[in-house]
């Protein structure tokens, strides 16, 4: 094969290029720190790169987002958990104390102030969040658990379904017969018929609100009505407070004022085994506080517009709950919420409100005798023994409504101890699990962690360059290049005409 000398020019100078090439490769290698600029110089590396950075992206997230923002979630609600369980624990001290008759007559009326502001401070927790969302709201975080301003609460009804049964039935005592000291000329001239106090107990069952509509009202057992079963429903209202618990044996009377259901005797012997109470009723005056009704039961919501229109609505309870769970590793979630129907209930209010009520009819029947005795010292009744007598004998009478009243109020604090024990175990309970699902967390974060950095080093393998290698890599490239130059200089300036 003949060999020309421009045939040796041209490859010298192409093997010169290709030595130059190197050395920009390689310089590029050294300043950047990365094994390849684009694709196309390693279709392997790239591809491979591609993948880890997408990894590394996603774990990212997981570390430094989801799993930071659940944690503080759980964090936020364990903290609202545990300043329930602090108030319920108030009230249960509160319960020991009147159990054992330790309250003065001057202590009563700020333990009723005391116990209504415990009530407001545990339904407060249900308007606690975390970054501006609610957090026992379920899905519907941009909601808070209970009315906190007027506005929320303006124009606002509901029609509500409840769903009870057998566990819902409760004795309640009564006094029947209150002294009525407005009354008291008309009991003493016989204006007014005046029975002595009795105490009594009825059986009941309390629904989620008072205040209630006396219409849109409907009840149900297992599916079949009170008519169909062979009992008369009787609505009360407020003018009927003296007869609340008047009930015949073949009634059930719906009291709106109180949001209670009475049981006479054969309508209880007979539904007291029903599993399914279904109860459609309707409330329009909600109070600040309030918890709403969306949260907890199937329910449509009337809301006034500015145009005057009424928007209806309609909120379900799913059965499965309204988990909030967080991605946190791949394929792997975990739920950071609890909902406010397992932590906040009606029940709670309903217990403080029954002590509390309690405790304010005695303070009252005590106002009341102690107003009754100093009438003794007024002249019209020193005057005259016959009004004097049945004035002693309406303080007798109260005496025995008081007894009857501060025996009910000590046993109902006697059952509070039961009562809020049980809150707080259920309390207890959700902040174990909150607890559990947090050192869950803590494990995974950790498991991530390793992950990320494994996969950073992976990354980092794939794609950047030791140092020390580059600059060998470099400098043996610089070396050839210089070469390169040596040689292919010598062979450009030697032509024929140097042998002619």
């Amino acid at each position: 094969m003949r060999v020309t000398n421009q045939m040796v020019n041209h490859s010298a100078l192409k093997n010169m290029q290709r030595s130059q090439s190197r050395v920009s490769i390689t310089t590029t290698r050294m300043t950047t720190g990365k094994k390849i600029q684009k694709a196309s110089d390693d279709p392997v590396v790239a591809m491979r790169a591609l993948k880890l950075r997408s990894t590394c992206t996603q774990l990212a997230q997981y570390k430094d987002k989801n799993i930071k923002d659940a944690n503080s979630w759980m964090d936020v609600t364990e903290t609202s958990l545990v300043n329930v369980i602090k108030r319920l624990t108030d009230v249960y001290d509160y319960c020991v104390k009147g159990a054992n008759d330790t309250f003065d007559s001057t202590s009563k009326n700020s333990i009723v102030d005391a116990l209504n502001s415990l009530k407001n401070m545990i339904y407060a927790e249900g308007s606690a969040t975390y970054a501006g969302r609610y957090i026992f709201s379920g899905f519907r975080t941009g909601t808070d658990l209970a009315f906190s301003t007027p506005e929320s609460v303006k124009g606002v009804s509901y029609d509500i379904t409840e769903h009870l049964d057998s566990t819902n039935f409760e004795t309640k005592n009564i006094v029947s017969n209150e002294m009525d000291f407005n009354k008291l000329n008309s009991y003493i001239a016989d204006m007014d018929t005046y029975n002595p106090p009795r105490d009594g107990q009825v059986t009941i069952m309390k629904l989620a609100y008072d205040g209630l509509k006396e219409d849109d009202f409907s009840i149900s057992f297992d599916g079949k009505t009170l008519a169909e079963l062979g009992f008369n429903l009787v609505t009360k209202d407020s003018t009927q407070a003296a007869s609340y618990y008047d009930v015949g044996a073949d009634e059930v009377v719906y009291i709106p004022d109180t949001g209670e259901l009475v049981f006479g005797e054969d309508a209880l012997a007979a539904l007291q085994a029903t599993k399914d109470i279904q109860v459609n009723y309707s409330k329009d005056n909600f109070k600040v506080g309030e918890l709403r009704p969306d949260h907890y039961f199937d329910c449509t919501k009337h809301e006034p517009q500015a145009d005057g229109t009424i928007k209806d609505i309609k909120f379900t309870q799913p059965e499965e709950g309204q988990e909030l769970r967080y991605e946190v590793n791949f394929n792997q979630f975990i739920t950071v919420n609890t909902q406010g129907r397992d932590a906040i209930t009606h029940d709670m209010g309903h217990a403080i409100d029954k002590i509390s009520h309690a405790l304010q009819d005695w303070i009252n029947i005590e106002d009341t005798i102690t107003k009754m005795k100093a009438l003794r010292n007024d002249k019209e009744y020193e005057s005259d023994p016959a009004k004097l007598a049945a004035l002693n004998q309406l303080i007798e009478d109260a005496d025995v409504e008081l007894a009857l009243k501060r025996d009910y109020a000590t046993k109902l604090f006697e059952q509070g101890e039961t009562t809020f024990t049980n809150f707080t175990n259920k309390l207890s309970a959700l902040q174990s699990d909150v607890g559990t699902r947090m050192n869950k967390l803590d494990m995974i974060a950790t498991r991530v962690k390793e992950q990320y950095n494994n996969f950073d080093e992976l990354k980092s393998s794939n794609e950047d360059v030791e140092t020390e290698e580059a600059i060998i890599d470099f400098n043996e490239a610089n070396l050839v290049y210089n070469a390169s130059l040596a040689a292919t200089s010598n062979i450009l300036q030697t032509t024929l005409l140097d042998y002619l």
